[in-house]
C-alpha cells in the first residue's frame, strides 16, 4: 500500500486527509512538525507529502527546501503545501512544491489530488 505523509500541528485535518486517503487506498503517516515529517520521509519513502502551511518547528517550505536536497529522495516526489492562504507561485516552485491543496477541499480538489498521486503509482 503507497504511504502518503501528512504534515500538520492540525489533528483534526490530519484525521479529515487521512480518512480521504485511506479511502482511496492509501496508508497515511501523520507528522506533527516539519522536522517529523523529513525524518519519516527519509525513512519510510513515501509516495507523496501534504504538508501544512503552519507546521511548527520547520515550516513546510523549509522542509520541502530540505527534502529537495537528500540523494535518496527523488525530485520528483509529489510535495504538496497545504493551505487556504494565498500563494506565491514563485516562491511555491523556488520551494519545490509539486503544487498546493487547499486545506479547506471539495470533492473535484480531492479528486485532482488522486488523479495526481495515481499518475505516480
Amino acid at each position: 500500500m503507497d504511504l502518503v505523509i501528512i504534515g500538520t500541528e492540525n489533528y483534526d485535518l490530519y484525521a479529515l486527509l487521512s480518512a480521504e486517503l485511506e479511502s482511496a487506498g492509501y496508508a497515511t503517516h501523520w507528522a506533527a512538525d516539519g522536522l517529523e515529517a523529513l525524518d519519516a520521509a527519509e525513512r519510510l519513502a513515501p509516495k507523496a507529502l501534504l504538508l501544512g502551511d503552519s507546521l511548527p518547528v520547520l515550516g513546510a517550505t523549509e522542509c520541502c527546501m530540505r527534502l529537495r536536497q537528500v540523494p535518496e529522495i527523488h525530485r520528483d516526489l509529489p510535495v504538496y503545501l497545504v493551505t487556504d492562504n494565498e500563494v506565491n507561485p514563485v516562491l511555491r516552485d523556488k520551494a519545490g512544491f509539486t503544487g498546493v491543496f487547499p486545506a479547506t477541499h471539495g470533492s473535484w480538489e480531492l479528486h485532482d489530488l488522486l488523479a495526481a498521486l495515481s499518475m505516480k503509482r
